[in-house]
């Protein structure tokens, strides 16, 4: 499915131009509370249950998103995760957005990552060098991961539980600076948006490299519910303006833009 993005320039500003390739969506529809995942009821060509677990399966009505949501909880270093294997896109600009909502937030880890390699295709949790991004709730504390350690995000950004989140990640592995509605995002670098509020700014992603898998995991006790998991292979703003808002903005003088 393609999404297009109308181009325009105002007094010197371009927006982000181009074809914008929606290459993954999961909203889990209308499947049945309690449904067992798979990969046939999903577009996830990667689902697994870490040893003592249950399989992930679904919740509706959906906490987290509308109808439909999905259940993960890993209850020891074994990961309980779904993702695709390494049959994305390439690209080494990706935006990821996902909805969740922790239970036992301080109980384990739940990672999110983008990247390509080994931990995408197999059962190991995190490499740092297969990362283009790798982002975690470490026992409800935010991090991101860049120079073999991780980092708290925005200094010190924390979860709780029965929370609804909502997270965007517009990660450029590039060798160039992009725009997109809203921001840029420089080369090697990304932005990261929690509830729409921007909580990195220019932040160095875990390696520039060409993504073609993601993966969503739970360890050691924490569940998370997930919805609306989608990813674009360019830079967007998320939600997308509307085709409708952006003829308007054409007419108009740009009188602020958010600089970096």
């Amino acid at each position: 499915m393609k999404k297009i993005i109308i181009t325009f320039t105002i007094h010197g500003f371009m927006t982000m131009t181009s074809q914008s390739a929606l290459v993954f969506d999961e909203e889990f529809a209308s499947l049945p509370d309690g449904t067992t995942l798979t990969t046939s009821n999903t577009d996830f060509t990667y689902i697994r249950k870490g040893s003592g677990a249950s399989d992930p399966a679904v919740i509706r009505p959906a906490q987290v998103g509308s109808g439909s949501s999905i259940f993960v909880k890993g209850v020891s270093g074994s990961l309980t995760g779904v993702g695709v294997k390494e049959t994305l896109t390439l690209s080494s600009i990706y935006t990821m957005s996902v909805d969740f909502r922790f239970t036992d937030v301080s109980s384990g880890n739940v990672v999110i990552g983008v990247g390509n390699g080994s931990s995408f295709s197999g059962n190991s949790t995190f490499n740092t060098s297969h990362g283009l991004f790798w982002l975690q709730s470490d026992n409800g504390n935010f991090e991101h991961r860049i120079s073999g350690k991780w980092s708290n995000v925005n200094e010190a950004t924390t979860f709780e539980d029965d929370t609804n989140y909502s997270l965007q990640v517009i990660a450029n592995g590039s060798s160039n600076s992009l725009s997109y509605s809203g921001g840029d995002v420089a080369a090697g670098k990304m932005d990261i948006y929690l509830n729409g509020n921007i909580l990195e700014d220019d932040v160095a992603v875990t390696n520039s490299l060409t993504a073609n898998g993601f993966r969503i995991y739970s360890v050691n006790g924490v569940g998370v519910e997930i919805d609306d998991v989608k990813l674009w292979n360019e830079a967007i703003a998320v939600p997308e303006p509307s085709s409708a808002t952006l003829l308007g903005l054409a007419g108009l003088v740009l009188l602020t833009r958010r600089r970096k």
